[in-house]
C-alpha cells in the first residue's frame, strides 16, 4: 500500500509538471504569434 501511494504521487507530480512545460510552451507561442502580429 505504502509503494501504491508513492507511485501515485510521483504520477501526480509528473502530470502537473508536465502540464506547467505545456502552458510555458503554449503561452511562449502565443505571445510570439503576438509580436508577429505587431511587425
Amino acid at each position: 500500500m505504502i509503494s501504491e501511494a508513492f507511485a501515485s504521487s510521483d504520477t501526480n507530480n509528473f502530470g502537473h509538471l508536465s502540464t506547467r512545460v505545456i502552458s510555458r510552451k503554449h503561452n511562449w507561442y502565443k505571445s510570439r504569434s503576438a509580436l508577429a502580429a505587431l511587425l
